[in-house]
């Protein structure tokens, strides 16, 4: 048994580039070739309506999560994923855990990871349909951030 990667290596130097166009002119060869790449599109076709599939679920989903313009009574006043302070007039989301986010910075988040990005929390839209359905408060009175907890 042996290594035969020598062999290969000397086998591979003695071959002319015409050598191996009279290879690959094989019909044998070239119907491979041509059943691996239909193969090779087909799942990359597929995957890609698997993913198309996933990000229209997804979406859905976020339409079922509440996004409101902040206003300056509202409790919270700095996204967590951006960093940067909620300005009036600014579309924010609430997630169910009642950490409040810029739209655009969530949205972008949960389209990757469907989790809270401040305690990671799953989100589902469930959860909070329950939730605002079963009590009176509103989701501005419950929203908090944790930056801005504590020191009251």
């Amino acid at each position: 048994m042996g290594n035969c990667l020598p062999v290969l290596f000397r086998m591979s130097r003695n071959i002319s580039s015409r050598d191996t166009v009279r290879i690959f002119k094989s019909p044998y060869v070239n119907q491979l070739y041509a059943a691996n790449v239909a193969r090779q599109r087909a799942a990359a076709d597929e995957g890609k309506q698997r993913e198309d599939a996933q990000r229209q679920r997804i979406r859905r989903l976020l339409e079922q999560i509440p996004a409101d313009e902040f206003r300056a009574d509202m409790k919270g006043s700095e996204c967590a994923i951006c960093m940067v302070d909620f300005e009036p007039g600014e579309k924010v989301r609430f997630l169910p855990c009642m950490h409040s986010f810029h739209q655009t910075c969530v949205d972008d988040w949960l389209m990757r990871s469907f989790t809270c990005p401040s305690c990671l929390e799953p989100v589902d839209s469930t959860i909070l349909s329950s939730l605002t359905a079963h009590t009176q408060q509103s989701l501005q009175d419950l929203a908090c951030s944790p930056a801005t907890q504590g020191a009251s």
